[in-house]
């Protein structure tokens, strides 16, 4: 079993990142939509909610948000463990983090 743990800042508030996860839109930013994320939850000062991978090799973890080093960042760090060679699966992680940026960030700016 092998550990992925990415990091990515975002210039969006961590509520309306954790927003986005709440509805279909982080399948649909998951590379082909192969992971499902549970329902974003307060943790500290920020949030955090469960990931599974459904491709082959599977994977399991979390996604935490919270506030960045500066005003109007927020930092999303996805940690999974996966059964198997992670190269794919952590080259789809930093893909959706990236994704997950474009979105957070559209959405911010049209707020």
């Amino acid at each position: 079993m092998e550990r992925i743990q990415r990091a990515h800042e975002i210039g969006a508030d961590p509520a309306g990142v954790a927003l986005l996860l709440a509805d279909p839109a982080g399948r649909e930013l998951w590379p082909r939509g192969r992971a499902r994320f549970g329902a974003p939850q307060r943790s500290g000062v920020g949030f955090a909610c469960d990931v599974t991978v459904l491709g082959i090799p599977p994977a399991r973890g979390r996604l935490a948000i919270t506030t960045g080093r500066e005003p109007g960042l927020t930092e999303v760090w996805l940690m999974l463990q996966v059964d198997g060679a992670a190269a794919a699966v952590a080259a789809d992680g930093a893909r959706f983090l990236g994704a997950l940026a474009v979105a957070a960030q559209a959405r911010s700016s049209a707020a």
